[in-house]
């Protein structure tokens, strides 16, 4: 089932935020926004605002942001597509949904999807990822945060990847997704992230399109690398 964008956004500006979280959590008026404990770490002092005028919300200690959409899906614990069924009817806005989808985006949502879960299992059960580990904690970035936002990381090898996948997913597919590149002979290929903490990149249905990566060890690379544009991700 998909919602057109056009709906979601018009949800997302008639939403009141202050409303829709503050019928959740206590938040409190300070200045022209709102404080109140964030509800997605074991927070202490306030660290989550909440701004009426840009309707979004933010944690100044977990990171957890976005709009009351994005706020419903993550305390009530359900899809995107909920999410956005919970705030329409607060709204009133009908939501008409598409049930058209290329057989194709199903098949790089699921691959998608199976990247990301690779990325966690490397991260928490290999030697590179003690290490990786060790980088995110000395951030302040917990086991919590790890799993609500799938963080993973990428090995150092050049096609571990390519190689994990290739037997269930064509060359295609793993390029038309931005996970391999080939070389110009186009006669080899290798992993697009290498070394690299990785962090999903979502679109407005919350289906994983990209990824950001950010290397933790000493490098001349960029220090941030996000997925070059293809078919699900510009």
């Amino acid at each position: 089932m998909r919602i057109p964008e056009e709906t979601i956004k018009k949800i997302i500006d008639k939403a009141d935020i202050v409303n829709i979280i503050s019928s959740r959590i206590k938040i409190d008026k300070k200045g022209k926004d709102y404080v109140g404990i964030c509800p997605f770490h074991d927070d202490t002092n306030p660290s989550l605002s909440v701004s009426p005028d840009k309707k979004i919300y933010k944690c100044f200690s977990c990171g957890a942001g976005g709009n009351a959409i994005n706020f419903v899906k993550e305390f009530d614990h359900i899809s995107f597509i909920e999410a956005i069924q919970t705030v329409g009817k607060t709204v009133g806005v009908e939501i008409e949904t598409d049930f058209s989808v290329d057989q194709n985006v199903l098949r790089y949502r699921l691959l998608m999807e199976e990247v990301t879960k690779f990325y966690s299992v490397y991260l928490s059960s290999t030697h590179e990822g003690k290490k990786a580990l060790e980088y995110l904690k000395n951030r302040n970035i917990d086991e919590e945060i790890i799993k609500r936002f799938k963080i993973g990381l990428s090995s150092r090898d050049n096609d571990l990847l390519y190689r994990q996948f290739k037997d269930k997913y064509s060359e295609i597919d793993l390029i038309n997704t931005g996970m391999i590149r080939s070389s110009q002979t186009g006669s080899k290929y290798f992993d697009a992230f290498k070394g690299r903490i990785m962090f999903p990149l979502t679109d407005l249905e919350g289906y994983i399109v990209g990824f950001s990566g950010r290397i933790y060890e000493k490098s001349e690379e960029s220090k941030y690398m996000n997925s070059y544009d293809n078919t699900i991700f510009n």
